[in-house]
């Protein structure tokens, strides 16, 4: 089942969600409540550009609620998931967008976090939602290398994927504009993801 992965799933919210979760950024941007996102448990521009927003506990449902309906049920492996991580939103701006890499959490990158008082955001699977529309800034194609998948999905769409090693994808340079999106990261109760794959 690796092979169906990683899987685009066309309007998942819909345009008028969409500009609300931009409205909710922009308005925590305004008043100081955004910060600089990390990599590998620090802060590391030149890997990765990007400020992010965890959102309130209202919005959350609502995108985890369309998720277990529109993803998770269809999946069979809504009854697996024991939980998310906060669900967070980021803006890529103009810049070098995020490398290439993969969203297995190792032990160094907790420690790391944790000395720096910042997040590490774990999870089994990944669940890409992107915010802006793919007029609305230049670059930024969502790339699997291993996959050969270069994506540049419309707003609303999410691309969901197994958060190991074999989906390893970055984020291409942001050449105009800002690139909106939201990640979500349910954890699951299988001893391992084969075994909820196959």
């Amino acid at each position: 089942m690796y092979k169906l992965y990683p899987i685009t799933y066309y309007e998942f919210i819909d345009n008028d969600f969409c500009f609300e979760l931009v409205e909710i950024f922009q308005a925590a941007e305004a008043a100081g409540k955004t910060k600089g996102r990390t990599f590998q448990g620090r802060y590391q521009p030149h890997r990765r550009l990007a400020e992010y927003l965890f959102l309130p506990e209202e919005i959350a449902s609502r995108l985890k609620s369309r998720f277990i309906e529109t993803v998770a049920e269809p999946l069979s492996i809504a009854r697996h998931i024991t939980s998310f991580e906060r669900i967070v939103m980021y803006k890529y701006p103009v810049g070098v967008g995020f490398e290439v890499h993969d969203d297995e959490v190792s032990l160094a990158e907790q420690e790391m976090a944790k000395v720096a008082g910042i997040p590490v955001i774990g999870g089994d699977f990944t669940g890409t939602v992107q915010i802006s529309g793919p007029d609305e800034y230049g670059g930024g194609e969502m790339v699997f290398p291993d996959h050969g998948v270069t994506a540049k999905p419309p707003a609303g769409a999410l691309i969901f994927f197994p958060a190991t090693r074999r989906f390893r994808h970055g984020i291409n340079p942001i050449t105009s504009g800002n690139r909106y999106s939201v990640v979500m990261r349910p954890y699951t109760n299988a001893l391992r993801m084969d075994k909820l794959l196959h």
